[in-house]
């Protein structure tokens, strides 16, 4: 017990002189409170994405299927948001320092029950458990920025380097995992969270935040705006979810779900209206400028996912490239990632905010139109240049989201503030359900015309001449072949709907901007 004690007060005299020893440094101080916030912001990202960018690697030691692990993976999302808005009062409620602690240490606790998830149930309660236990990581990045930099702007710099570091964390994700991953080892996703988790933990120890003042904001009627909150994005989550597995099929059948989603939402939305202090301002971001704008974040979150819902697939259905040929992809996304949030932290004001709007979707139809321009069969190095400029409109896009939208908010108070955070979140990570059902039934329709279209000139008589040409060749050889180039023309017809809806929210820009110039005038 004396030992244990010793080693306590030598850990808590170490982290004493090193905090003494950046307080003698300030520049050195700045610097590592801005990578904390980036470390943190790199540990929920890969707690996300290093999960879904494995599941075919996973599935079989938790005995379930590939469709089963999409749902598994919709878990995460459904404890995450509701776990971001219960945390906000739970820091208040305990303090800044104890929070961080509690939630680092349930984060590493978490991160070590997924090894031991050798069965479906216990998969599923941890990959819960870990949408609760990263939800504070992103509240914290801001927290470690705001600490030491005294810029008025300080808030929108740590959310920005927050999602920042979740953002990284997608692309590397992929990197690390060809590195790390092979048949034998899949456990090293595992093993990456924990080290991130164990990275974290020393920070909080060594980096430490000041302790707030403790404040009670919990009131009886939460409890019903919180279950319903859950309710709205478990449903939600479910049904996007189905539309992936099941689009054109059965899918019908889950559309329950929705009508369940809609209900909870109302129930939510009359627990709130007449509220003090409410959770979610419904009457602000009803707001016809605010709405718009919101709207927006889900339409970009759509048209930001293409690396992963169309250039990715695409390659790989096509065959020209495997796991370990998408790194390059993902570096020059990651490159442009980084280019974009040190131009966008460097010239974004007031003034230019919906220049930065403008010049996002620019980039985006750009970079789109740079891909589908690659051909039918490219190669990665192909999309280099469109996925380096979809990074740097990315970087954009959130930058420019975060100083619109905190701007506004800042003015009105902490619960519009809180409503601000709720949406935005909610389009990064429901968002990305969202998109990904969207281009799944885009591309399910899509195919499905090309091999109608295509099975007509396939007679019986063109399959007896292909096998007098080619021995080889069999009519399941050719059904194959039909399906694979069904599906790549389907990839490219979801780039064209990507710069349709980018050419729309152009327009619409445009137009909304002029109807408040003219109505201002």
């Amino acid at each position: 017990m004396i030992t244990k004690l010793k080693i306590i007060h030598n850990k808590e005299s170490l982290a004493i002189q090193f905090g003494h020893f950046l307080s003698q440094h300030p520049k050195c101080e700045v610097f590592l409170y801005i990578t904390a916030a980036l470390i943190l912001g790199l540990s929920q990202g890969f707690s996300i994405n290093l999960f879904a960018s494995n599941i075919a690697s996973i599935q079989g030691y938790v005995g379930l299927t590939q469709d089963d692990m999409l749902l598994l993976n919709s878990v995460f999302y459904m404890s995450n948001l509701t776990a971001i808005m219960l945390l906000y009062k739970f820091r208040a409620f305990v303090g800044l320092k104890l929070f961080a602690e509690l939630g680092l240490v349930m984060f590493l606790i978490c991160s070590v029950l997924q090894l031991y998830s050798h069965n479906s149930i216990m998969a599923f309660i941890t990959r819960f458990l870990m949408g609760i236990s990263s939800a504070p990581l992103n509240t914290l990045a801001v927290f470690y920025v705001n600490e030491k930099i005294k810029s008025h702007r300080k808030i929108l710099i740590g959310l920005t380097l927050g999602m920042f570091g979740s953002q990284l964390a997608v692309s590397f994700s992929s990197i690390v995992t060809n590195w790390i991953i092979d048949e034998r080892y899949w456990t090293g996703v595992f093993v990456i969270d924990i080290f991130m988790a164990l990275l974290s933990l020393v920070v909080i120890i060594f980096i430490p935040l000041t302790q707030t003042v403790k404040e009670n904001m919990f009131e009886c009627r939460d409890i019903v705006s919180y279950i319903s909150l859950f309710i709205f994005t478990s449903s939600l989550s479910l049904y996007l979810i189905s539309i992936v597995v099941y689009f054109g099929d059965d899918g019908d059948s889950l559309s329950f779900l929705l009508v369940i989603s809609g209900l909870s939402l109302a129930l939510l939305f009359a627990n709130e209206r007449h509220r003090k202090n409410p959770i979610v301002v419904f009457s602000w971001i009803t707001k016809p400028e605010m709405f718009l704008f919101f709207c927006s974040l889900f339409v970009f979150r759509i048209i930001m996912s293409e690396t992963n819902s169309i250039v990715v697939p695409l390659l790989m259905n096509n065959g020209t490239a495997g796991k370990a040929d998408f790194p390059s992809i993902y570096l020059a996304f990651s490159a442009g990632l980084v280019f974009g949030t040190i131009m966008a932290l460097r010239f974004i004001s007031e003034k230019n905010v919906v220049a930065f709007q403008y010049i996002t979707l620019w980039l985006c139809l750009f970079a789109l139109i740079s891909d589908y321009l690659s051909g039918d069969t490219p190669a990665p190095e192909e999309f280099i240049m469109g996925q380096f400029v979809m990074g740097v409109a990315s970087a954009l896009y959130i930058s420019g989201a975060i100083y619109y939208g905190y701007t506004r908010a800042l003015i009105l108070g902490k619960s519009q503030f809180m409503s601000f955070l709720l949406i935005f979140l909610g389009a990064q990570s429901m968002g990305t359900l969202i998109s990904n059902a969207v281009i799944t039934a885009m591309h399910k329709i899509f195919s499905a015309e090309y091999i109608a279209l295509l099975g007509d000139k396939i007679t019986p008589g063109t399959v007896r001449r292909s096998e007098d040409l080619s021995p080889q060749f069999s009519a399941d050889e050719g059904i194959k072949k039909l399906t694979q180039l069904a599906d790549s023309l389907a990839w490219h017809d979801n780039m064209i709907v990507l710069m349709m809806l980018s050419l729309f929210s152009l327009v619409t820009l445009f137009l909304v901007r002029s109807l408040c110039v003219t109505y201002r005038g």
